[in-house]
């Protein structure tokens, strides 16, 4: 019997590797096209919520102006500038070590506002102000009294191309300008409108500016805005001195990542109220007792003045909308704290890519698809319980939605394509097998693929050999055609019988049927069930007999011998054709014993059926025999009892119904 070709475990390997390389490199193509952008970061705003707000950097503070403050004032909104010129002299006597004003002065007002307002930044050098630029247009022609060199960080060179570019900006009034003192507040979103990274440096007009955060943390270190080193795709280098040099990672654009911890009511335990803290400095100034009591308050910290009024400054974020100062003071506390998200670059999440369609395509390897599809569960959530790990506690990003949109395919891929191929080599196995195998045989075949049953070993197979008597004389009394006719009528009769009890056709030779059981699967009832099967084929002669005699056609007798024993099966043959086939003494038995029918033969008994002594042990409860003596083996010394099978002691109930 051919053995037909199975889906093996190498064609698995490979079908598994070249569908992975080919998910790989679609996944590579969408990763350069930004396909999965939109996705990864939904899922990056994800991690944020899950993982919550915490406390921001202890030297931060807030001081806002509220919808309170406008009502406590009794003055109409905008306020004098006189106000804000107070408050920064505040900041100053109570040791501010850094000022922030997110708030744009771009346009004189009153000669004595803007006076105060510039007095009160040279008492306090730590005082900061700030602007900001219009984005996303073309850079005007350059105004004649622009102060770029006098605020800018440095002239822009070649490597800071991929910079965001300004446009049209807000400067600060002359009074403010003049400090030196000054950062951009722009907080350009996403394209989905949430606030994730925010500019630290835009270029404008081959300069190069810092944003008002950035300003305020160099303040705050004691490092010269002009001393920092920026170099776009990786880091904006803080080296104080002395101090531990901090490293700002950075995208090409001179974006920052915003490791949002703290929400609005985190800030809030931060927030002073800007018109209690005005009216406490000026109690202070006219020697009276403060109601509010800022002792210790501001010193050393670094101190935002912000209005926290206005909803045209409300920012969606990860962890929920802020204010635009919220955002800023989340930069700073990164900054202070050294507390970046870093994201990796696109060559590691290729490199994750590679590895996980490797492991993957392993996986789907398996022969067993529940199995796999169970492994694959499993890695996937284990790298996704990993990027949390790494997320939520050692600020590392790393990508979730190409490496599961890769996983996800590669195993979809592989198991339609397993389905279909499988199925494929089931239909081409089941239409040669059943030609020699029963149907209940094969099918049980194709469920174990995995049995190796195909390969060579070592058996208990019962052998069930038939033969015709005088076979030389009939062909030489009938022609070609007819022998053959003759043939096909007896084989097509017996191999019915076979395979409804279960056994498989090992070979035909000439007029020698080899009928197995026990190969390639072994079953208890096997010697049992060809036993059965060789009662059937005697009766099944004598139908066929009387059939062809009705005809007028030569009749004919056949002897069967069954033996069971050890038996060598294995495919057996050249590359190009190779046959399952039975080896051994076992088979010698069985033709040994069916030679003895014919010395058997009577009228009472025109099949004759000889039985070795090891088929009798295992079906010595079921069947009528006569003890005819011990026959010795050819080219063995020991003998064997043999037994002449006249049928079953009773009718006996089996699954294939009952034989008398």
């Amino acid at each position: 019997m051919q053995r037909p070709p199975g889906y093996s475990a190498r064609q698995r390997w490979l079908s598994s590797i070249g569908i992975g390389a080919f998910v790989f490199a679609a996944c590579t193509v969408l990763l350069a096209l930004n396909a999965f952008e939109e996705l990864e970061l939904k899922s990056g705003y994800f991690r944020f919520k899950l993982r919550g707000e915490s406390e921001i950097h202890p030297a931060i503070e807030l001081v806002g102006i509220s919808d309170a403050d406008i009502k406590m004032s009794e003055t109409e909104f905008p306020w004098p500038r006189e106000f804000y010129a107070v408050m920064v002299q505040a900041l100053a006597y109570h040791h501010a070590k850094a000022v922030a004003l997110d708030l744009v002065f771009s346009r004189p007002k009153t000669a004595e506002g803007d006076s105060a307002l510039r007095e009160a930044f040279k008492q306090c050098p730590a005082a900061i102000a700030s602007f900001f630029f219009d984005l996303g247009q073309p850079a005007p022609e350059l105004g004649a009294k622009e102060p770029l060199q006098a605020l800018a960080i440095r002239p822009a060179g070649d490597e800071d191309r991929d910079l965001l570019e300004g446009a049209t900006p807000r400067w600060p009034i002359e009074a403010l300008r003049a400090a030196g003192r000054v950062g951009f507040v722009n907080a350009p979103p996403e394209n989905d409108g949430t606030l994730l990274r925010i500019p630290l440096v835009i270029r404008y007009h081959g300069y190069v500016f810092p944003a008002l955060s950035l300003v305020t943390a160099c303040r705050y270190l004691g490092v010269d805005v002009r001393d920092v080193k920026v170099k776009p795709g990786r880091y904006i280098t803080l080296k104080p001195s002395p101090g531990k040099t901090t490293r700002i990672p950075i995208d090409k654009t001179g974006r920052m990542i915003v490791n949002f911890r703290a929400g609005e009511k985190q800030l809030a335990a931060r927030y002073t109220s800007f018109m209690l803290a005005l009216q406490a400095e000026m109690q202070r100034q006219r020697g009276e007792k403060a109601q509010l009591d800022l002792t210790g308050k501001f010193r050393e910290k670094a101190v935002f003045v912000a209005d926290v009024r206005s909803t045209d400054d409300v920012h969606v974020t990860p962890i929920g909308k802020l204010y635009g100062v919220s955002a800023h003071m989340n930069v700073l506390s990164n900054i202070l704290s050294r507390d970046f998200m870093r994201r990796p670059g696109r060559w590691v999440t290729l490199c994750i890519l590679a590895i996980v369609s490797l492991v993957f395509a392993g996986l789907c390897a398996h022969p067993s698809l529940l199995r796999g599809a169970v492994a694959a569960a499993a890695l996937v959530i284990g790298y996704l319980i990993l990027a949390w790990i790494l997320f939520a506690h050692a600020n590392v990003w790393i990508a979730v939605i190409a490496p599961v949109a890769d996983m996800t395919a590669l195993y979809t891929a592989v198991v339609t394509y397993r389905f279909f191929a499988e199925e494929r080599e089931k239909a081409r196995m089941r239409g040669m097998l059943t030609r020699y195998l029963s149907h209940d045989i094969v099918e049980e075949i194709l469920q174990t693929p995995e049995a190796g049953m195909f390969e060579g070993q070592l058996k208990q197979v019962t052998v069930l050999l038939s033969d015709i008597r005088d076979f030389t004389t009939i062909t030489e009394e009938l022609g070609a055609r007819e022998t053959v006719a003759m043939l096909n009528d007896y084989f097509d009769a017996m191999v019915k019988i076979v395979l409804k009890y279960e056994g498989g056709i090992n070979q035909f030779v000439g007029d020698e049927l080899l009928a197995t059981w026990g190969a390639p699967l072994e079953r208890p009832t096997d010697p049992l069930n060809a036993v059965k099967a060789a009662l059937e084929m005697r009766n099944g002669m004598a139908t066929l007999m009387k059939s062809r005699q009705e005809r007028g056609l030569k009749t004919f007798a056949i002897g069967i011998g069954i033996n069971l024993g050890e038996t060598k099966v294995g495919n057996i043959g050249a590359a190009e054709h190779m046959d399952y086939a039975v080896i051994g003494d076992t088979i010698n038995y069985a033709a040994r014993l069916e030679a003895l029918t014919k010395k058997y033969r009577s009228d009472d008994c025109v099949t004759p059926i000889l039985i070795s002594q090891s088929t009798y042990e295992r079906v010595r409860d079921h069947v009528d025999v006569t003890a005819i003596g011990k026959i010795p083996v050819k080219g063995k010394t020991q003998v064997s009892m043999v037994y002449l099978l006249n049928g079953l002691k009773s009718p006996l109930s089996a699954k294939h119904g009952d034989l008398d």
